[in-house]
């Protein structure tokens, strides 16, 4: 289903909410034309006012636990009446109709995205059917084109009749729909006037009722969808689901597809494992790509340095022949095995040298009373004599002593003479110290040139010391992979035990594995003795060594590449055929990551998201696609085999400035991760991350206006800038176990998921690109700065797998934001729906976050937020619950396990709560419009439950606070879970329970202002 692009001035939300309840307005008076043009009107008309209270629903996160529990709500939603209606016969009539915002989060969102694509015309009941998928491509096309050249020869002969007929019609009416009869005089509330066909029915035909708009046929279809009762099971024959019939489709099956997203069955699962086998082992050969290209140049380094400093030729050659010849000995310890790399004593030089250096120019740094530093001072004049001084002394020493230490050859003095042996460490010492004190007295007096301010100096000084030790630890990995790897080789190849080197890539894909196993396990209780362990440091611990294994690899098939399986000779070490094998390997290395680096795409279809996006597509909107239920084809009524009709673009739902459906303004939360931001202040840095809403027509960034999205291009550079679909958006904003998780992000876990691929966030450009804002270092260079953000350019693939990889997330401040799971920021859907500019007076949430204990943490983070970001305060209901409010509301602290450990029930058998009570007002501003009416539906098993959901309960204690990480329910489960959410609905939505919502809001309104 495709409709034009939105253009870049998209509706507001007051807009489009204004128009859609213009268009049901019109539908409770039977007028098509007065719909038509009094929607248009309202959406020109961006101030128009509500004539009725703005009520919002807000689904959860919780993944399949929070859809299916929801799923029940929205059905219990759909068969309760509007206040003032009877019985529920249209859509218009249903308390579902009421609702004008959607609010979904993570697992709310799957089901969310499935009720708003029920409204789309067309998508459940197609006009025309598809032609079979066996038909050849003439058979498809004859009869779209008969159909083609009816409707265009139709028009040619009834166009001039109908002018006439219609006078002044609207042209966009078409000519298959009768002309709508006159308003009636008199119509009571809720009342279709085609029950009272005398009244001011004009004189003339038609005498029948009028013909529905699309938009409206779609609605009601949806309610009847909603309102089958309990889904069924999918049927093979697909003439049941022929004319009304299809209308019991899609909760059937939600039932089959939508309670499971791991695979089932040794097919699925063996497709999973292929995607990610194929997925971790191309993420490492990118990593070992620019890994290759490192070691290949070290190792060339090396070859020079031997070539042109016999000295150190003679050291690599004895590195290399004390590991050879520990092969030979039979009882020799395992260090003596090892082919140590150069880097094992090169890692401390940048710490030793310029590290040392900013440590001593700190100290040099004298404040005075204006903060400058000063120019001369005792400390410098000091530093400046010593260094001068001891640089002598060692300089005087040097022709003595110098031969014996570039040669190498003074260790062996400590044997042979142990006077002169100490001779040469002392001027080296010496030789050391002056050096630093000088170097670090020179650094202080160009600083100072250039930052007078003593606190810049320190501040540039630190971040110099900070650079030099990361680039020590970084010098000492590599030093372990080269160490590694070339012992690898030398341990294959000089002993023949390759299986034995091969136990790193067992150890690796072990460890991956257990990566695997913890996103998966994440929400469920651990063990008290796990719960004692830093959890995140030795995931951290686990993520290097997952890094380092696959690293010394890679190290290895470098060798293999230069010695060509042979045993390494210590008298040809690096020679000329070595060079050149180097030099190749450095080019084609280079060749191949710039290559990916061009090809940025990479970074999301290499993770899990485009399986999760995609499963979650055919589970949950395929539902809705009709085409699958009325094939012939059986294999279309399976989740595993795709279709593109299930895909729906979000402009879908508007086309430029007007509603195509009915559905609520469906709001889907995504959580911009953010990390790394100098601008940021530290209350933002604590979360991590901050809110996007997604709505059909733009998106909103932290409570910013609403942007339209950028229109779509026929050529992109790269697939990240594409728009996303209703289901990548929906797989995003479940995205719950990634590298980037919101406040929960460490660099550990984040080392780990990214070495395992458990990679399920999208990298996508949201607009909000701030990059000319940032606050720039002014102590780097312009040239760096070209320097960096040039080779950042040219491989941008490896530049934003390493942001994962290093949890480094710059929000707006690159081109590209990492989205995840909106949980990830606020978890129940409430947020967004409490901004003061939405004017949203009541609202249902059904809250699914995994709460075994019913601490309701999820509601106390909203409330934080809530009080902090917006200026609202969240509490409980001041105002005293009459008779039927108090059989169903409660307090936080009412709300208790079903089963306790002695597997009894733990709360009394009758009236448990089910839904808590709260008001949002905002503080500090007019209360005259009154507050925010929250009714929080929490999952509670209570006594009057369905039998079937008690004894679920009885035999599971969890229930029904089961992990979020469970994405595979038995029909039991699903069922009990969809039962429970329908009864406690039920029983919410009752007319006198809604009648008395709207009497406590008045109480509670008159309670607070004669508080104040």
């Amino acid at each position: 289903m495709t409709t034009p692009s939105p253009p870049k001035e998209a509706p507001t939300e007051d807009s489009a909410i204004a128009a859609r309840r213009a268009a049901l307005a019109q539908l409770r008076v039977n007028s098509l034309a007065q719909l038509r043009d009094d929607s248009l009107a309202q959406l020109r008309d961006d101030s128009a006012s509500d004539s009725e209270e703005r009520v919002a629903l807000a689904l959860s996160g919780g993944g399949i636990r929070s859809a299916t529990f929801s799923l029940g709500v929205v059905q219990a939603m759909a068969e309760a009446p509007r206040i003032g209606v009877a019985e529920v016969r249209e859509f218009k009539d249903s308390l579902l109709s009421r609702i004008d915002y959607l609010s979904t989060v993570s697992g709310g969102g799957y089901l969310g995205g499935f009720l708003c694509s029920l409204f789309l015309p067309g998508r459940l009941k197609a006009n025309v059917p598809e032609p079979p998928a066996s038909q050849g491509w003439r058979a498809r096309l004859m009869p779209l084109w008969r159909a083609a050249w009816a409707k265009l020869s139709s028009l040619g002969e009834g166009w001039e009749t109908k002018s006439k007929k219609q006078g002044a019609a609207s042209p966009h009416e078409s000519e298959a729909q009768p002309e709508p009869p006159a308003e009636s005089q008199s119509h009571e509330p809720g009342a279709d006037a085609a029950e009272e066909p005398g009244a001011g029915a004009p004189s003339g035909p038609p005498s029948g009722p009028p013909a529905k708009s699309p938009m409206a046929v779609a609605a009601d279809d949806a309610l009847a969808v909603l309102t089958k009762g309990p889904p069924q099971r999918i049927r093979a024959d697909a003439s049941i689901y022929t004319g009304e019939g299809i209308l019991s489709a899609p909760l059937s099956w939600l039932r089959e597809n939508g309670r499971y997203l791991m695979p089932t069955g040794s097919g699925d699962a063996l497709y999973v494992m292929a995607i990610g086998l194929r997925n971790w082992l191309s993420v490492h050969c990118v990593i070992g790509t620019v890994m290759i290209a490192f070691v290949s140049v070290l190792t060339l380094l090396r070859a020079f340095a031997a070539t042109y400093w016999s000295p150190y030729g003679d050291w690599e050659r004895a590195l290399l022949e004390a590991a050879r010849n520990a092969c030979l000995i039979k009882d020799s310890a395992l260090t003596d095995h090892i082919w140590w790399s150069p880097l094992s004593v090169l890692w401390l030089m940048p710490v030793l040298t310029v590290g040392l250096v900013m440590g001593v120019a700190y100290w040099l740094v004298h404040e005075d009373p204006k903060g400058n530093s000063r120019r001369t001072n005792s400390g410098v004049a000091a530093m400046a004599l010593i260094g001068v001084v001891l640089t002598v002394v060692a300089c005087v020493q040097w022709p003595e002593h110098a031969p014996a230490l570039f040669s190498l050859t003074w260790r062996k003095l400590q044997f042979e003479d142990a006077e002169r042996s100490g001779e040469v460490l002392r001027m080296v010492v010496t030789l050391v110290i002056g050096v630093v004190a000088l170097s670090a007295t020179l650094l202080y007096v160009l600083i100072i040139a250039r930052w007078p301010s003593a606190s810049k100096q320190r501040v540039l000084l630190t971040r110099g010391l900070q650079a030099s030790l990361t680039a020590s630890l970084v010098i000492a990995v590599l030093a372990v992979i080269d160490t590694l790897g070339q012992t690898l080789y030398l341990a294959a190849f000089r002993s023949h035990a390759v299986a034995s080197t091969l136990s790193p890539a067992a150890l690796a894909g072990a460890l991956s594995w257990l990566a695997q196993r913890l996103a998966k396990s994440n929400g469920a209780k651990l063990p008290d003795a796990l719960r004692k362990l830093p959890l995140m440091s030795l995931a951290g611990i686990a993520g290097m060594a997952i890094f380092v294994l696959v690293g010394a690899l890679w190290a290895m098939a470098v060798h293999v590449m230069i010695w060509g399986g042979t045993v390494p000779d210590p008298t040809v070490l690096l020679g000329d055929t070595q060079l050149a094998i180097l030099g190749w390997l450095v080019g084609v290395s280079f060749a191949i990551a710039l290559a990916t680096g061009l090809f940025p795409g990479f970074i999301n279809m290499s993770s899990l998201q485009p399986f999760y996006a995609s499963r979650l597509t055919r589970a949950y909107l395929g539902a809705s696609n009709g085409q699958r239920f009325r094939d012939t084809n059986e294999a279309k009524r399976s989740a595993a085999e795709p279709m593109a009709r299930d895909q729906i673009q979000l402009s879908d739902f508007y086309c430029g400035k007007e509603i195509t459906t009915l559905a609520p303004l469906h709001i889907i939360n995504v959580c911009v991760n953010k990390t790394v931001d100098p601008a940021e202040q530290l209350v933002q840095r604590d979360r991590k991350g901050q809110p996007l809403a997604v709505l059909p027509f733009g998106l909103s960034l932290d409570g910013e206006d609403v942007r339209a999205f950028d229109a779509p291009k026929r050529w992109s550079p790269s697939s990240v800038d594409r728009p996303l679909n209703l289901g990548q958006w929906i797989g995003t904003s479940g995205a719950a176990f990634s590298t980037g998780i919101g406040r929960e992000t460490t660099l550990g876990m984040s080392l780990l998921m990214g070495a395992a691929n458990v990679r399920l966030g999208t990298w996508w450009p949201t607009g909000a690109d701030k990059r000319g804002n940032q606050p720039s270092n002014t102590s780097d260079a312009k040239s760096t700065r070209w320097l960096r953000e040039g080779v950042g350019l040219l491989f941008r693939t490896q530049r934003y797998l390493s942001y994962e990889l290093r949890a480094s997330f710059h929000g707006t401040h690159r081109t590209w934001q990492y989205l995840s799971d909106g949980g990830h920021f606020e978890n129940t859907g409430l947020y967004e729906l409490l901004r003061p500019h939405r004017k949203v007076e009541q609202i249902f949430v059904s809250d699914n976050g995994a709460d075994p204990a019913y601490q309701f943490d999820d509601l106390a983070n909203l409330i934080r937020l809530a009080r902090i970001d917006m200026q609202v305060d969240v509490r409980l209901a001041k105002a005293p619950l009459d008779k039927t409010l108090a059989a169903l509301y409660g307090q936080p602290e009412d709300f208790k396990p079903f089963i306790g450990s002695d597997g009894k029930p733990l709360q009394p058998a009758a009236g448990a709560p089910i839904a808590v009570l709260l008001y949002a007002w905002p503080i500090g501003q007019s209360r005259s419009h009154g507050p925010t009416q929250i009714v929080l539906i929490k999952p509670h098993v209570t006594s009057d439950v369905p039998a079937d959901v008690r004894q679920y309960a009885v035999t599971h204690r969890p229930f029904p606070q089961e992990p979020t990480a469970d994405q595979f329910f038995d029909e039991a489960q699903w069922e009990s879970y969809r039962a429970l959410g329908y009864c406690q609905a039920k029983r919410l939505f009752r007319r006198d329970v809604l009648v008395a919502l709207k009497a406590h809001r008045a109480r509670e309104i008159a309670l607070e202002r004669g508080d104040s």
